[in-house]
């Protein structure tokens, strides 16, 4: 019969290969699947048990032995163990009848799920601290959830919910690859509000934008990302013109309480990207709120953007804050806009070649900039607004053409791009 750490390897190691992992399968120990027990998703602990009453008969469970003095269960240091008609059976053995089923009736593992999920389990990771810019996560439109992301509840972002009362919209709409921001896409395709009563974003868009643009680049590729921030950094963050307590911590408490209530829809599924873990009941300016962020796959740095100017639109105008992300998301392309430095290994620069920056249509600014849902009669002049003066960026011509679909619209460009002659190829600095 095989020791515990031993069928731990064996079932972390094809779990592991299984969900794509990359590098050496971490592998549990008993105290961590004892520690983390309680926080294993109710699906996925049915899951388990659905197959480990294959191998030890109806009504069989997984259950977790409490550490208490004395001699451990089976004479070892193992906490995890089957029960089958009321008799607690060694993980060993388990493993044993298990591989001893013929094939044709053989489950998968029966620990598999609980592994698993333990494996992709929100990671601690120390937010962004900065104060003066941060970088936006730069999400490939249209790519696929994996399997092992598909309908899994990782860090308990769904419980106690009514999942019947969720909008399922898509997970990005259906727009050219070129015109999308898929980090505004996420926010509209939730359900997250756009704007406040009093023309700012409203305060669930900015706490779900911010929150994500809190997790570091570094760390967007872990299924789950568990942040900790003070209240005073939200306080700073999201209100930055003014904080009354009495006004509005009720707003700010009840915005991060209804945060995992945004669900995606991606055609199979829902998919949650934000949890609020702990609360205090009436935190003080320096204690810690705990949030789990998941992003979706593909998800990696993009553009950097002067945070006090992004917190100070999100107040002023919900329009111009949107055309602000959307303008640094779309023109932030590695590869096209974003080449190369000639005679400069690891460096990069904004291109100079005009063409390679996306026109954006009446339709696309208006989408952009006051959301997918927009239904209201809006005139060019309040289309074109929100797009003018951007810091940083410059109109560079409002009738241009698309090569490529012949489209006429507004082509932008960082002004660190901007060429004295803004007419073809003379001004690519990107040495190709």
């Amino acid at each position: 019969m095989m020791f515990d750490a031993e069928v731990f390897g064996v079932v972390a190691g094809a779990t592991w290969r299984r969900d794509g992992g990359g590098g050496p399968a971490p592998i549990p120990t008993d105290e961590d699947l004892a520690s983390w027990h309680r926080e294993c998703p109710a699906a996925v602990r049915d899951e388990a048990n659905r197959r480990l009453a294959v191998v030890l008969g109806k009504g069989a469970f997984w259950s977790i032995a409490e550490p208490r003095p004395g001699p451990r269960p089976f004479g070892i240091d193992a906490r995890l163990f089957g029960v089958a008609a009321g008799v607690p059976v060694p993980l060993g053995e388990i493993h044993d009848r298990w591989f001893q089923l013929p094939a044709a009736a053989r489950p998968a593992h029966p620990l598999g799920p609980i592994i698993s999920a333990w494996q992709q389990r929100p990671r601690m990771v120390e937010p962004e601290t900065r104060h003066d810019r941060r970088i936006l996560p730069r999400i490939t439109a249209g790519m696929p959830l994996p399997e092992r992301q598909r309908g899994m509840l990782f860090g308990g972002l769904v419980d106690g919910r009514d999942l019947s009362a969720q909008r399922e919209l898509p997970l990005f709409p259906e727009v050219a690859a070129a015109k999308r921001v898929p980090l505004l896409d996420l926010v509209d395709a939730a359900g997250v509000p756009v704007r406040a009563h009093r023309g700012g974003a409203a305060l669930e868009a900015r706490l779900f934008v911010r929150t994500m643009a809190s997790v570091r680049p570094a760390d967007r590729g872990l299924t789950t990302s568990r942040i900790a921030v003070t209240l005073r950094e939200l306080k700073n963050g999201l209100f930055p013109n003014r904080w009354t307590r009495a006004r509005d911590w009720p707003r700010l408490r009840r915005a991060l309480m209804t945060a995992r209530d945004y669900a995606i829809h991606d055609g199979r599924g829902r998919w949650w990207p934000i949890a609020l873990r702990f609360l205090p009941d009436e935190p003080a300016l320096d204690e810690m709120i705990v949030m789990d962020v998941a992003f979706p796959p593909g998800s990696a740095s993009g553009p950097p953007v002067d945070l006090p100017l992004l917190d100070a639109l999100s107040v002023r105008s919900s329009a111009r804050w949107r055309a602000y992300i959307a303008a640094n998301s779309l023109l932030w392309r590695p590869g096209r806009t974003r080449v190369k430095a000639p005679k400069a290994a690891g460096r990069f620069l904004w291109t100079r070649n005009v063409t390679r920056y996306p026109v954006l249509s009446a339709d696309d600014r208006r989408r952009l900039a006051f959301g997918l849902a927009d239904a209201k009669h809006r005139t060019r002049k309040a289309i074109d607004d929100p797009w003018r003066d951007l810091p940083g960026l410059v109109v560079v011509d409002e009738c241009a053409v698309d090569p490529q679909t012949g489209e006429v619209g507004w082509r932008l460009m960082p002004a660190a791009a901007v060429p004295n002659d803004t007419s073809g190829e003379s001004g690519d600095t990107s040495g190709e």
